[in-house]
C-alpha cells in the first residue's frame, strides 16, 4: 500500500492523544535532518525576506528563522486537537500575507489594514478574483502538505519508513520539493497568477517585476527575521488600536477666544489619494486643474505632505494635530472649538461616510459635528446638493468639512468630465480589467481629479461673493505602477504615498477683511508643510485663539523641518532646500 497506510495511521494520532507523549529526544539523526529541512522550506515559502541580504547576516537570518519555524511545527504537531486547527489558521495567514506582498509588494500594517477598511467591492474585486484565490490555495496547501510530512517524519522513525518503503517517501518529497520550487523560485510564476488587472498594468510598467521591493527594509535587519510571525502581532494591535477606547480631554472646554467675530463659510475638502504630481502646480505635463488652475485667489502648496498612507490615519493626524512622535492625541479636534464658537458644523461624506460613526473617531471629533450628509451621484448633482446644503443652513458661521471620495481605486468618475481617453474602463467587470493598460489607468485617474476640479469650481462660483475660505487636502498619495505597486496603505516612507496636492483659495470678501493671510500664504507656497499644521492653520483662518497644547504649529509659522519624523526619509534630509525654512 505504500504510504496510504502510515496516512491513515497518522490521520489517527494526530486527532488523538498519542502525540502528546513524543519527545525531540526521540529523534534519530535522519529523522532530525528532514524535519529541518521542512522548516526551511516553511520559512522559504511564507518569509519572501528570506533570501535577503549576504553572507553572515544572511546564514544568521535563516538560522535563526528556520529554528523558530521548527519549534512552530513542533508546537502544532504534539498538540492533540487544537495543534492541526492553530497551524491552520495560520498558514492561511501567512499564505493571504506572503502572496500580497509577492505579487503586490504589500507588508502588513497599521495603513494597509485602515485601507482594507476603507475598501468597496469594485476596489477588492480587482484584487480578488480567481487567479488571486487558486494562488493563495495553492499556498495553504503547501503548508498542509508541509506539516503532513513534518508529522509523518516526527513520528516515524527511519526503519518505519524503509518498512512502508523509501521510494513512495521519497516520490512525496521530491514532488512536494518541485511544487515549492515551480511556485516560488522559477522566475515569474507566482507573478503570473495574480489578479489580470495588476498583471497587465505591472508588466508594461516595470521591467524588474520579480525584484522585491520595500522601502528602507535592508536598514531594519531584525524586524524581518520574525515576518510571518510579526504579522500577526500587528494585525492584533491595529485591530486593537482600530477600536479601542482613547481617553482624550474636549477641546472645547479649554481656554480659547475670538479674535474677529464675523459671518464666514470655511469648506474644508479631504481629497482622495490625489498626488501632488498630478497637478499643474507639481510639474504635471497634462492640465488635471483647468477650470481652477489659474485662479488669482488660488495659492497652491507644493510641498504638503500627509501623515498617513491610509485615509483613516491621515484624517486622524488632520484632526488630531498628530505628529509621528505623538501618535494619539490628547484633545478633541478643532470642530469642538469652532463648535464652541458659534459655528455651525456640517460633515458632507462622499467616500467612507462610516469615518464618523466609528468610535474612535466619535471621540476624535464626532462631538463636534452638528449635522453629517452623504452624497452619491454624478458630480454637477454632488455639486448642486452640497452648495444647497450650505446656503440652507442659517447660521452666519459655517464650518463644512467635505471627505471627496473620486480618486479612489477603481478610478471611477463622471463622464461628462472625462477628456483623457482612451478610458472609463468598466471596471466592474473583469474582462474589462484583464484588458486595462497603464494608459488606461492614468487617464481615468487624471479624470477623476478632473471631476475634483469641477467640484471646485462649483464651489468657488457658489461662494466667491461670501466672506469664505475653500482649503483642500488630500488624505495620501497613490502607487501607479513604481516598483511594481499599485494603491495606498503601504510604507508610509513612500514619497509617492506620501506628497500630495494641497491647495487653498480666498473670495475677495476674505482677502479685503484680512489682507495679511494671502499674501503670507503666498510666500510659503514652496514650503515643506505636514497635515499636523492644518489644526492650528484652521484656527487661525477663523480667528480663534486656543490654549490647546499642539505638537506643531501652523502653516505660516512653524518649521515642520524641526520635527523630520512627520517627512518621508527621502524628504527628511533636503527639507530646508524644499522651503522648510522660509
Amino acid at each position: 500500500m505504500g504510504i496510504i497506510s502510515p496516512m491513515k495511521s497518522l490521520t489517527r494520532q494526530i486527532l488523538g492523544t498519542e502525540q502528546s507523549r513524543y519527545s525531540l529526544g526521540n529523534l534519530n539523526p535522519v529523522q532530525f535532518v528532514l524535519l529541518a529541512m521542512l522548516s526551511y522550506a516553511f520559512c522559504a515559502t511564507y518569509d519572501p525576506f528570506f533570501f535577503d541580504y549576504n553572507g553572515f547576516p544572511l546564514v544568521a537570518r535563516q538560522l535563526y528563522s528556520t529554528v523558530l519555524s521548527f519549534l512552530f511545527l513542533y508546537f502544532c504537531a504534539i498538540i492533540p486537537y487544537a495543534g492541526i486547527a492553530i497551524y491552520s489558521i495560520c498558514i492561511t495567514y501567512f499564505a493571504i500575507c506572503a502572496y500580497v506582498y509577492r505579487v503586490f509588494k504589500y507588508s502588513m500594517g497599521f495603513d494597509l489594514i485602515n485601507a482594507a477598511f476603507e475598501t468597496n467591492q469594485d476596489e477588492a474585486g480587482a484584487f480578488v478574483n480567481f487567479s488571486s484565490i487558486i494562488s493563495i490555495v495553492g499556498l495553504i496547501l503547501i503548508g498542509l502538505l508541509i506539516y503532513w510530512l513534518f508529522v509523518f517524519f516526527l513520528y516515524y522513525h527511519r526503519e518505519t519508513i524503509r518498512k512502508y518503503g523509501w521510494k513512495s517517501t521519497a516520490l512525496v518529497c521530491i514532488c512536494a520539493a518541485g511544487l515549492w520550487y515551480a511556485c516560488f523560485q522559477l522566475p515569474g510564476i507566482a507573478l503570473k497568477l495574480r489578479p489580470s488587472l495588476h498583471f497587465t498594468m505591472a508588466d508594461n510598467t516595470l521591467k524588474e517585476d520579480t525584484e522585491m521591493y520595500v522601502a528602507g527594509h535592508h536598514e531594519v535587519f531584525v524586524q524581518h527575521w520574525l515576518w510571518q510571525y510579526n504579522n500577526i502581532n500587528i494585525l492584533w494591535g491595529a485591530l486593537n488600536e482600530k477600536f479601542k477606547k482613547i481617553n482624550i480631554q474636549d477641546s472645547a472646554s479649554v481656554e480659547s477666544t475670538m479674535t474677529k467675530d464675523e459671518p464666514i463659510v470655511f469648506v474644508l475638502i479631504i481629497g482622495e489619494s490625489v498626488r501632488a504630481d498630478h497637478i499643474p502646480a507639481g510639474g504635471y505635463e497634462r492640465n488635471t486643474l483647468p477650470q481652477i488652475g489659474k485662479n488669482d485667489n488660488i495659492t497652491f502648496f507644493r510641498n504638503m505632505f500627509s501623515y498617513g498612507t491610509s485615509t483613516y490615519v491621515s484624517v486622524e493626524g488632520m484632526m488630531g494635530a498628530l505628529t509621528v512622535d505623538k501618535e494619539k492625541p490628547g484633545y478633541s479636534s478643532f470642530l469642538s472649538i469652532l463648535k464652541k464658537h458659534g459655528f455651525h458644523n456640517l460633515w458632507i461624506a462622499e467616500n467612507t461616510y462610516n469615518i464618523v460613526h466609528s468610535q474612535y473617531f466619535n471621540q476624535l471629533f464626532g462631538t463636534g459635528i452638528n449635522r453629517t450628509l452623504e452624497f452619491h451621484a454624478a458630480m454637477d448633482d454632488v455639486s448642486s446638493g452640497i452648495m444647497d446644503a450650505i446656503t440652507g443652513e442659517m447660521s452666519p458661521k459655517q464650518f463644512v468639512v467635505i471627505e471627496n471620495g473620486t480618486g479612489h481605486f477603481p478610478y471611477k468618475h463622471d463622464p461628462k468630465y472625462a477628456p483623457f481617453q482612451p478610458g472609463n474602463i468598466d471596471w466592474g467587470n473583469q474582462d474589462a480589467r484583464a484588458g486595462v493598460t497603464p494608459e488606461q489607468m492614468i487617464n481615468d485617474y487624471d479624470n477623476c481629479i478632473i471631476c475634483v476640479d469641477a467640484l471646485a469650481k462649483h464651489l468657488i462660483d457658489g461662494l466667491k461673493d461670501k466672506n469664505a475660505v475653500i482649503l483642500y487636502c488630500s488624505d495620501h498619495g497613490q502607487k501607479l505602477g513604481e516598483n511594481g505597486r499599485f494603491m495606498h496603505g503601504g510604507n508610509p516612507e513612500d514619497f509617492d504615498l506620501r506628497h500630495v496636492a494641497s491647495w487653498i483659495w480666498y473670495s475677495d470678501t476674505y482677502i479685503k477683511n484680512n489682507p495679511e493671510i494671502s499674501t503670507k500664504t503666498r510666500e510659503i507656497a514652496d514650503k515643506v508643510l505636514a497635515q499636523g499644521q492644518l489644526y492650528a492653520s484652521i484656527l487661525k483662518l477663523c480667528h480663534i485663539e486656543s490654549t490647546v497644547p499642539l505638537e506643531v504649529g501652523d502653516i505660516w509659522s512653524d518649521n515642520i523641518s524641526k520635527h523630520p519624523n512627520n517627512l518621508p526619509l527621502s524628504v527628511q534630509g533636503s527639507a530646508k532646500d524644499c522651503g522648510a525654512g522660509k
